[in-house]
């Protein structure tokens, strides 16, 4: 099993909520699915032999919201993907 987080577009209040988890638990090869409305993430464990992030996704999408893959946990391996990075600046002198 391989758990991903999902960054969540487009929810207003907690029953998106609700109904993007329903969505997400609703695909074949999820095991577990629980989303955050606070931070507009999903956590998604998922078997990848079933079923790949593109598929998930697409059913966030079809429930009427977007989502954006964060980073996947692979036993003790973290990748990150899609992940946008933080840039830092020094004021000029």
């Amino acid at each position: 099993m391989d758990t991903t987080t999902l960054k969540l577009r487009g929810m207003s209040c907690a029953s998106c909520a609700t109904s993007i988890e329903s969505a997400i638990r609703a695909v074949p090869g999820v095991s577990d699915s629980s989303v955050n409305f606070g931070v507009e993430q999903a956590t998604v464990t998922y078997d990848p032999q079933k079923i790949d992030i593109g598929g998930i996704q697409r059913a966030v999408e079809e429930a009427g919201y977007s989502a954006v893959n964060m980073f996947r946990l692979r036993g003790r391996q973290m990748s990150m993907t899609g992940f946008f990075p933080v840039l830092f600046a020094r004021p000029s002198p």
